[in-house]
């Protein structure tokens, strides 16, 4: 069946980058960027004597953890969210109703 107008698929949707969407996606990789950049300092300054091994092993480690914890929450955020309803059931009669409206008229 030809229609008058085209149809184009997928543009009311979010782009999704590597399954997150977009704004997630740029926010990780400035998370990341950055976090690789202080990663490289610390070993600067380890390779040139002004800090002991000890010290730059812990700071690369919190970093690296920060980076999983940035990754976590890019990937929880960038999920849609899923509603979950009662799956218990209520019955409404016309009692019921009539004796809600008899307690809150509407006006």
């Amino acid at each position: 069946m030809k229609t008058s107008y085209t149809v184009r698929k997928g543009f009311e949707k979010p782009l999704l980058l590597y399954g997150m969407q977009m704004d997630y996606f740029y926010a990780l990789l400035g998370i990341g960027v950055g976090l690789v950049t202080l990663i490289l300092l610390i070993l600067y300054r380890w390779g040139t004597g002004s800090t002991s091994q000890f010290d730059a092993l812990i700071q690369v480690g919190l970093l690296t953890v920060a980076f999983f914890a940035a990754i976590r929450w890019a990937r929880k955020k960038a999920k849609p969210k899923k509603y979950h309803f009662n799956k218990t059931r209520s019955f409404l009669s016309n009692r019921d109703i009539l004796t809600c409206l008899k307690k809150c008229p509407i006006k």
